[in-house]
Order: structure tokens, then C-alpha cells, then sequence
């Protein structure tokens, strides 16, 4: 029986797929448990022949190793060459409750691809964030009406059905970032290998951090993309730092003379639609949700819908325009997008609204909020119940609909020293760009404090830092230092070139 230690990534997964069973022996390093965890599924039919989709059994809770189990999704993308290194590089998706194994074959995999010649590149889930068992929250009213795509994700009555769908299917309390960075460790033992390099984005990073205060001699070096530190609760700021990204657009758009020719008081149209928004909800009457313009587009009460209407609250639609900073190509729509919403046409607005439905589609059906809330409730609530105890005001509006939700949401209990600054001296390479909504560059720095050996590289005309410029300046980086494990390798020149791309326009007449 071939062992998995120290063997080739590519004999490791042919014993995974073909040779491992519930009797398997073992005589070395890996346990029989670990061994016998692995279930070979069917990678979907784009992904190439010879990557492998798996399940690892993990503890459902870590306190009772030999009590029941759950599974942690895994795709791994083998080494090139023969003789690979003997570490993996682990990819770790953002969320809480996104899924890296579901976007493995479209890009998250590829935006490191050059790896994979002598390393094997390894996405490994959070627990419950993909496949029928995600907990994935669809909104409480009819899918085929409009209407429903205008509920806001934390309302309390779309959190009480979300709880109710969630507590049936999972242990709520043992959704932490400390579980999901012990789940990294089963899924090590389990494919034997001997220690990780890791590559991760946004809350990501957060589990790669707890790892490390874990697991430090596992540890040969991270790349840490918009990542923040342990003791930031992002919910709390995460509407002021969106608002500051869009006015930095704005600004943008100011400057550039075609754009501030289309749009001279762009400013000026969105903080009044922001404010008028936040008194009266923006209304869409949008029928059957096939883009037929029906009736008035004035605005209207938040909540009184006629058949067919869509009426979004204020930080919905500031969510729709923080996720334009996933890639720069859709920042180049704010400026024209925010100005008709703020004409007052009819047909012009429900143009926007649709992409709005559209975003509300994809919040519903990919985010497991059921592990989202469960994270949020454990490590995020306490520090902004904290903030509001001391007289501060939250400076996002989803806040006090999720914390009364945590009152009633079962959580874990975080370590006591979860909070804490991360030390490691394995090399640690931190990306950060100034416009990200969620984990904004500011919190790099904070995130550095606790390792020997860390380089900060400032992406400065983005947001998110996975964007189409990532193969062209940072991506080569990232690879440059996982690969050689030098941060003098990192030229972060390239970076300053990066501008805004050219705006969207108003068409010409005729």
C-alpha cells in the first residue's frame, strides 16, 4: 500500500483516488484516521483531467477528535514536474461563507498557475460553504416576483429564516476561523504533506493568520491579499470605507476631462441620491423582472410595493457599488451608473436596477451566510457591541440588524488570545490597495506589526487587489516569492503604473 509521506503530489493523489479506504493500513506518519478521511468526487467537466475534487473528513468539533465528522471541500491542482516540492500551496478563498473550490477553475487556480510546474496548488473550503450542504440563505419571498430581490440580506426577518434553515444543517458554534484554520491542518495531515505555503484574499487572510498562531512550524511563507487584523471588526466600517472608495472615483472622474465633461456635478447627484435613498428607499418598478418599465419611478416608502416594484434600501445599494471593486473594468461604470440613478428617469433607472437584481442574485446564492453570521456572531459582534458601549456610532447600516441577530445566533467562544497580533518569522508578503472596500490598505500595516519578515506592497489605483492587472504586476510578484521565498524578489514598481481605466460614457446622440 503506498504511504503518504514523502511520496510525489502525483502518487499521493492516485492513492487518494484509487487506493483509499475505510481499512486502509498505515505504518508511517500519517494516521490511519486521516487516511481513510478522503472521498474522491467528480470534478466538474472544465476542470483539467488530472486535478482532483475531494473531501476531507475533519471533527465536526476539535474538542472531540474521535466524535462525529463533517467535510471540508478540496481541489487540488498536481505538480508539473516529477519531482515537486514537497510543500503545497494552500489557496484560501475570502467570505466568511465564499467558496474557493467553486471558482478553482475559473481563475483562482490560473492567477497562480506558474506554481503549479513544482508545486501542487491546493484550494481548501471553509466547512459548509459549498455543495447541498452550503448554507446558503435564498431570500424569504417568491423567487419569479421583483419585488423579492429587493430584501436586504440582514433583515431581521431574512436572518430569522436564514437561522432557521442554517440550525438544521450544522453545528453553528463551531463555524469559527479557528475551526477553519484547524480544518487546513486535517487537510495537511490527510494529504501528507509536509509543510504549506499560502496564498489568500480578504478573510482569507484571516484564516491563514490563525493557522500560523497554531501551526507556526507548518509554515514556510504566505502571501496575505487584503487582508486585516485580528482585532478589526470590518462590519463595523465597511459602509464608510465603500463611501470612500466611490467619492475617490468620483474625484477620479473630476479629473479626467472627458469624464467631468459627461458628468460636471457628479459629486454633487450622489450624495443627494444617497441621502434621498437612506429617507425613501430607491424604487425600480421592473415587471416580472424582465426589464419592462411600468409606471412611476418617484420615490416611494421603503416596504410598499406595487406588483412587480424593486425598493432598495440605502446600503444595498451602496453594497452594489462596493463590489465594483473587484475589478477596475466595473469602477469605470460608477460615475455613469450613479448619475442615472440620480436623473429621475424612468427607464433609466430600472436599467441600473436590473444590474442591482442582478447583484442581489449572486449575494443570495454564493455567500453561505449561515457561516457568515456564525463567524460574525463568535469574533466581529462582541468588539462592536464594545464600540457602541463606548459611545461610538457604527459606520455601516447593516449593524444593528446583525447584532440583534446575534443575540439569538448560536456562536462559538473565540480563544482568548484570537484578537491578538499574529507573530511568525516565516516571510509574509502583504498586498493592500487603498480603495478596497472591506479590508482597506490602512489595516496593512496593523497586520505587519507581528511578523520578523514582511513586505507591504500598495496597489494604489485599485480596490480589490485580484483584479485584470493582476497577471500583469502583482501576480508574477506573488509568484516570484512563493517560488524563491525571498521578499527581495517582489519588485513592486509595476504597481505604480496602474491608472483608472477609461470611463463609461453616456452614448452620443443618434
Amino acid at each position: 500500500m503506498p504511504t503518504f509521506h514523502r511520496i510525489s503530489p502525483i502518487s499521493r493523489l492516485a492513492a487518494a483516488a484509487l487506493i483509499l479506504s475505510p481499512v486502509a493500513a498505515s505504518s508511517d506518519a500519517a494516521p490511519q484516521a486521516a487516511r481513510s478521511a478522503i472521498t474522491v468526487d467528480t470534478c466538474p467537466p472544465h476542470f483539467p483531467a488530472n486535478w482532483r475534487c475531494l473531501r476531507v473528513a475533519v471533527p465536526v468539533e476539535y474538542a472531540e477528535p474521535n466524535g462525529p465528522t463533517t467535510d471540508v471541500r478540496v481541489v487540488v491542482a498536481p505538480a508539473q514536474q516529477p519531482k515537486p516540492q514537497p510543500e503545497a500551496v494552500i489557496l484560501v478563498q475570502g467570505g466568511p461563507g465564499g467558496s474557493g473550490t467553486a471558482v478553482a477553475g475559473s481563475g483562482f487556480i490560473g492567477s497562480i498557475g506558474a506554481l503549479q510546474a513544482d508545486h501542487d496548488l491546493v484550494v481548501v473550503d471553509e466547512r459548509y460553504v459549498a455543495g447541498p450542504e452550503a448554507l446558503v440563505c435564498p431570500p424569504t419571498g417568491p423567487i419569479d416576483e421583483g419585488a423579492t430581490w429587493g430584501e436586504d440580506i440582514f433583515s431581521p426577518a431574512h436572518l430569522k429564516a436564514c437561522l432557521a434553515s442554517s440550525a438544521g444543517r450544522a453545528k453553528l458554534e463551531t463555524l469559527t476561523t479557528e475551526t477553519f484554520a484547524r480544518d487546513i491542518e486535517s487537510v495537511r495531515a490527510a494529504l501528507g504533506y509536509d509543510a504549506l505555503e499560502f496564498y489568500s484574499g480578504n478573510y482569507g487572510g484571516r484564516i491563514v493568520q490563525e493557522y500560523m498562531r497554531r501551526f507556526p512550524d507548518r509554515v514556510r511563507a504566505a502571501v496575505l491579499a487584503d487582508s486585516g487584523p485580528m482585532g478589526e471588526p470590518v462590519s463595523w466600517s465597511r459602509g464608510r470605507w465603500t463611501m470612500r472608495a466611490v467619492r475617490a472615483t468620483l474625484a477620479a472622474c473630476r479629473s479626467d476631462p472627458e469624464c467631468h465633461r459627461a458628468f460636471p456635478r457628479i459629486e454633487q447627484e450622489f450624495e443627494a441620491l444617497m441621502s434621498r435613498i437612506g429617507k425613501t428607499g430607491l424604487r425600480a418598478n421592473i415587471e416580472g423582472g424582465q426589464g419592462r418599465v411600468v409606471g412611476s419611478l418617484r420615490p416611494s416608502t421603503v416596504g410598499v410595493d406595487a406588483k412587480g416594484a424593486v425598493v432598495f434600501d440605502r446600503p444595498t445599494v451602496l453594497a452594489f457599488l462596493g463590489a465594483h471593486y473587484h475589478f477596475m473594468r466595473d469602477v469605470a461604470s460608477i460615475p455613469f451608473e450613479i448619475h442615472e440613478l440620480a436623473s429621475g428617469d424612468a427607464a433609466r433607472v430600472a436599467s441600473v436596477a436590473r444590474d442591482i437584481v442582478g447583484f442581489q442574485r449572486a449575494t443570495f446564492g454564493g455567500l453561505a451566510l449561515g457561516v457568515w453570521m456564525s463567524v460574525e456572531c463568535s469574533e466581529e459582534a462582541p468588539a462592536m457591541r464594545d464600540r457602541i458601549a463606548r459611545g461610538e456610532r457604527p459606520e455601516s447600516e447593516w449593524v444593528p440588524s446583525i447584532l440583534v441577530a446575534c443575540r439569538t445566533w448560536p456562536h462559538g467562544e473565540v480563544p482568548s488570545d484570537f484578537h491578538d497580533p499574529v507573530h511568525s518569522r516565516a516571510p509574509v508578503l502583504l498586498l493592500a490597495s487603498p480603495m478596497e472596500p472591506s479590508y482597506p490598505g490602512e489595516l496593512a500595516p496593523r497586520v505587519a506589526a507581528g511578523f520578523s519578515h514582511v513586505r507591504i506592497v500598495v496597489d494604489a489605483k485599485h480596490g480589490h487587489v485580484f483584479d485584470d492587472d493582476w497577471q500583469m504586476c502583482l501576480g508574477p510578484q506573488a509568484i516570484a516569492f512563493l517560488d524563491t521565498l525571498d521578499l527581495n524578489a517582489v519588485d513592486p514598481r509595476c504597481a505604480a503604473r496602474f491608472q483608472f481605466r477609461p470611463f463609461k460614457l453616456p452614448k452620443a446622440p443618434g
